[in-house]
């Protein structure tokens, strides 16, 4: 099959929650499929020849496009027009028109990522299948719930929810089918929609990668750790939370506890966490995050806002990590608490959660073990992968019977 894929981010090197899906979709789907592959890339810079090349070596063709930068005109049109302000940076001339030209030689269009569903206009003559993965308009309006975001950013979000629910709508109908990461996520967005083939189809770990070292390795002092990119609003709500309201009762019981906050560009609340404590590590961007899952004694994901399922947790899963998570970290996902993980959500109860963990390394174990077996029994992307051709399948047969 040949097939015309487009996305927000060049997805090599795989550091988030953006790029991960794309990279092993396409590292899967190569020796079976002709894969074109449109990416925007920031307006600084281009990928580097290095990792540009990997994909080339699998028979991947690429296209690349710079993202705009927003000047004050650009903002001002973009938050008066109807859709959605995310969608400017991509919505360029040139980016449509290459959109409808390589669509002509392909078989099927795949967009991932929610911007890239406003290129449909363009290739609608071609089966087409939409990954937003997860639903925006409900991240947006958890993110506006938050009483630690200021008024203008709750300004913000509120003026964006209607204009996000509106494209959800219309994508469930102009795509032959809509795929999301999470029943949660799907229904909250299909429950809108008039019509639409909505599928569900998780995200997934590379579980032989971040297989775990026998023995694990070991620190004097234990840590906590938490792994994500560390500019995100929820992810700097998570570790400032948890710095404030959950790690002083965990010192009560382990005072030399180390909070290990590892992921690229710290904003500066989450840089200031270091500053005012010895004990707490910001790492900034890191080559590997594995020898921090391998060693934490135990990981948080202390998220209380977000949607869809989280690498993350994906990867602590995959390395076998003792866990604690709130629920909405664990939301949409197949894990039982007290079997897989330890699910909790106020401060005292995740603070008890760690300490236990911590006291009984016999209880960590056990659920690290079972974690990764999850892993590897729900989430490896060979078996993500056969449901993604599966989808392409029926949105050719779909896209057929309605012409």
């Amino acid at each position: 099959m040949r097939l015309l894929v487009v996305t927000a981010a060049f997805p090599n090197p795989p550091t988030d929650g953006l790029r991960i899906p794309v990279f092993h979709l396409l590292r899967l789907l190569a020796p079976r499929h002709r894969i074109h592959l449109v990416a925007f890339h920031p307006p600084d810079g281009p990928p580097s020849a290095d990792d540009l090349g990997l994909l080339q070596d699998w028979g991947v063709q690429v296209t690349l496009l710079p993202a705009r930068r927003l000047r004050l005109r650009d903002e001002f049109f973009a938050n008066v027009s109807p859709l959605p302000h995310s969608f400017f940076p991509y919505r360029t001339r040139e980016a449509f028109a290459t959109v409808r030209r390589l669509a002509l030689e392909a078989d099927l269009v795949h967009a991932m990522s929610f911007n890239m569903g406003q290129f449909r206009r363009v290739c609608r003559d071609k089966p087409g299948v939409f990954s937003p993965y997860d639903a925006i308009s409900v991240l947006l309006e958890r993110q506006r719930q938050q009483p630690s975001r200021g008024a203008w950013y709750r300004m913000y979000y509120q003026s964006q929810v209607p204009k996000v629910r509106r494209f959800e709508e219309d994508a469930l109908s102009a795509w032959d089918a809509v795929h999301f990461v999470t029943d949660v996520d799907a229904q909250a967005v299909a429950r809108r929609a008039a019509r639409g083939n909505v599928r569900v189809i998780p995200n997934g770990v590379d579980t032989a990668s971040f297989e775990p070292p026998d023995p694990r390795p070991t620190t004097v002092v234990p840590e906590l750790a938490f792994t994500g990119a560390m500019f995100g609003p929820q992810n700097v709500d998570a570790v400032v939370w948890f710095h404030k309201e959950v790690l002083p009762l965990v010192r009560t019981r382990y005072p030399e506890a180390r909070f290990v906050i590892a992921g690229r560009d710290p904003a500066a609340e989450v840089r200031a966490l270091a500053d005012a404590d010895r004990e707490t590590v910001v790492t900034g961007t890191v080559s590997d995050l594995r020898g921090y899952l391998w060693r934490a004694a135990v990981f948080l994901c202390t998220l209380r806002t977000g949607v869809g399922i989280k690498n993350r947790l994906l990867e602590a899963m995959a390395a076998g990590c003792p866990i604690v998570s709130t629920s909405i970290g664990v939301e949409g996902m197949d894990v039982r608490d007290g079997e897989h993980l330890l699910v909790v959500d106020t401060p005292q109860r995740i603070a008890d959660a760690v300490i236990r963990l911590l006291d009984d390394r016999a209880l960590a174990a056990r659920l690290g073990a079972a974690a990764r077996q999850r892993a590897i029994a729900r989430y490896g992307w060979e078996s993500v992968v056969e449901r993604v051709e599966a989808l392409y399948s029926e949105a050719l047969r779909l896209h057929s019977s309605t012409r």
